[in-house]
Parts: C-alpha cells; structure tokens; sequence
C-alpha cells in the first residue's frame, strides 16, 4: 500500500463508521423505521464518500484517534528507538542524551531513511502500512463504539426505542472486542512486522546504521 493510499483511507475509515453510527438517529429524526430502509433512504443516510471523507478529516483535525491508540503507538515507536539504537550506537552516550534521542524524533528520521535506501525494506514497508491500517481502523472502531455506544444507551432509557437498545448494545460489544483483542493482536503485528525490518537492517545495514546513529 502507498503512503497516500494510507492517509486517504485512514480518513474515508472513521468517517464512514461515524456514518453508519448514526443511521439510528437518522431513523429516529426521520420517522423511518430501519427496516424500511431502502435504496435512496441509504444513501441519504450515508450521504457517500465526500461526507465521510469530510467527516473523517474533522475526526483526524481533533486527534481522536490518539485518544485510543495513543500508549500503543508510543509503544511501537519506542521499540524501533530501542532497537536501532542497540543495532547502531557504538560510542558511548550520556543519560541525558539518551533520553534527547528517545524522546526526539531523529532516531526514526535515520529508521525511515535507512527503510528508503533499500528496495528490500521498502517492499516490507507496504506490509508494514497494511497493518498500520488494519491497526488504525480497529482503534476507529473501538474508540467510535465507545462514543455510539455511551449516546444510545441514554437515548434508549429516555425515549425507549427498541433500536437505539440494540445499537447501543451493539456497539458496547463491538467496543470490547475490538479493544481487547482486535487492537493488541494489530499491535503486536505491528511490533513484529517493525523487528523483521530491524533485523535485516542488522544483518545487511549495520555499517550505515551505525554511521548514521553516531553522528546523532
């Protein structure tokens, strides 16, 4: 998968499940019952590609993703720094200035230039993007589900209609399993597909890694 491609549907993604989130509430408004639902009255509700877009770069403006996913990419981040640092440092650093490094962001500007001068990684970092969108998209579930979820439920109590119980239900469920075993299995993809790159960069790059990370 193509950065581009990536960034694109990493916006359609949470917009389009903001989407279907609120057809409940478009049947309630509206009078419909879901079951009646039909054709036009879809597509009305879904409004197409352009509002989920739309509304998935609104969703991305306001970091709500991070909300989430935040500690796992954190995660994920802090083992390539680990890594490269153990593969590629061979003089000394002070504490502090190890610290400099893990917090900063020149240990993954030398990563993703050492992943862009072979054509080896650069394949492998397709797979890489293809999980990082299974990975981002589970947190778009969850942390949607979460929010359908908490505005139903109350709505259900309030007005007792039948159909916001079962989304709200619904999407508690969806919300749990996403969370608790969807997002760490993706994670930990993630993690692995990052160490398969680590170590070929150490078996076939560790000359230019360790230039580049002495020089940092």
């Amino acid at each position: 998968m193509e950065i581009g491609t990536l960034k694109k549907l990493r916006t359609v993604a949470p917009g389009s499940l903001i989407l279907l989130g609120s057809v409940p509430g478009y049947a309630f408004v509206t009078g419909l019952p879901l079951s009646s639902m039909h054709g036009l009255d879809w597509v009305i509700a879904g409004a197409g590609i352009v509002v989920s877009y739309v509304l998935g770069a609104i969703y991305n403006l306001y970091g709500l993703r991070a909300v989430f996913n935040g500690n796992s990419h954190a995660r994920i981040i802090t083992n390539i720094k680990h890594r490269l640092l153990e593969i590629g440092r061979t003089t000394p650093l002070t504490d502090e200035r190890k610290n400099q490094l893990e917090r900063g962001s020149e240990l993954m500007d030398v990563f993703y230039s050492l992943v862009d001068s072979n054509d080896t990684l650069k394949e492998r970092a397709k797979l890489v993007r293809d999980n990082g969108l299974i990975w981002s998209t589970v947190a778009d579930v969850t942390m949607l589900s979460t929010m359908f979820g908490a505005l139903y439920l109350p709505l259900w109590l309030t007005t007792g209609e039948a159909q916001f119980m079962i989304w709200g239900l619904g999407a508690a469920v969806v919300a749990l399993v996403a969370g608790l075993s969807w997002h760490p299995r993706a994670e930990r993809r993630h993690v692995q597909l990052g160490n398969d790159q680590l170590n070929f960069i150490a078996q076939h790059l560790k000359n230019e890694a360790s230039e580049k990370v002495n020089a940092l």
